[in-house]
């Protein structure tokens, strides 16, 4: 008659160590999340700092811009002429905005810019404005990609009576 264990068989304690090893796993996947989670704050909070050391010497459209949430802003479109770059926004799906509205920025005096082609439709997630020594930089980062615009002067208009286009379902 062999010797064999009737309760805490080889079977259970794999099936136990494949448990733990799922438990591990997910604990070593929250800690990572948890990790990214605080350097996202981190990062967050120094921009929000940078802003508020600058804010006073930003033109007020500039201030008003990084008062502005456009989290999810449809691009609309975006042209380029000459020393400018116009950017149309649908902001009406940007849930904190209290203005709902069609926005358009034009960036007068620009020095550079990429990402831009193409971007129509997509949807701005975060923007950054910086200060240079004679210029001012937008970026933003975009669903599918990132764009960048160096400048001197910008323009906000509003509009509640432009019709956006419907977002693609």
């Amino acid at each position: 008659m062999g010797l064999h264990m009737r309760y805490l068989t080889r079977e259970r304690l794999r099936q136990l160590q494949d448990h733990i090893g799922i438990h591990e796993a997910e604990r070593d996947r929250q800690r990572r999340l948890a990790s990214a989670d605080a350097a996202w704050k981190v990062a967050n909070h120094s921009y929000v700092d940078y802003i508020r050391a600058i804010r006073n010497v930003l033109p007020s459209a500039l201030q008003e811009l990084t008062e502005t949430d456009l989290h999810d802003a449809i691009i609309m479109s975006v042209g380029c002429l000459d020393r400018s770059v116009e950017m149309a926004l649908d902001t009406t799906h940007c849930a904190s905005s209290s203005n709902k509205s069609a926005l358009r920025l034009r960036f007068g005096g620009t020095s550079f810019s990429a990402g831009l082609a193409d971007v129509s439709g997509r949807v701005l997630l975060y923007d950054e404005v910086f200060l240079g020594a004679r210029f001012y930089e937008y970026s933003a980062l975009l669903d599918r990609g990132e764009l960048v615009i160096r400048f001197e002067e910008l323009e906000i208009t509003r509009d509640k009576n432009v019709s956006v286009r419907p977002t693609p379902s």
